[in-house]
């Protein structure tokens, strides 16, 4: 069994994770389960990251633009 305060480095703090679950209305949150959704946001930005860095090279750039996001969504990362 995982320690369930175990912090990976993600962009978005328990906290603020929690309150966003709160406000979609799941009251209770298991802390493996906070664990495992951490790491499944995480690895979603990591693709995201991927996705877009390849898109930057085949542009021939090394900036990210706002087009580039708006295409990333047509994407359907999964």
């Amino acid at each position: 069994m995982e320690k369930s305060n175990y912090k990976i480095n993600s962009l978005i703090k328990r906290r603020n994770l929690a309150l966003f679950m709160k406000s979609k209305g799941i009251d209770r949150i298991n802390p493996i389960a906070l664990n495992l959704l951490e790491k499944e946001i995480e690895s979603v930005i990591e693709k995201m990251a991927k996705v877009l860095k390849e898109r930057m090279l085949i542009n021939g750039r090394k900036t990210l633009r706002k087009e580039d996001m708006e295409n990333l969504e047509l994407l359907n990362i999964n």
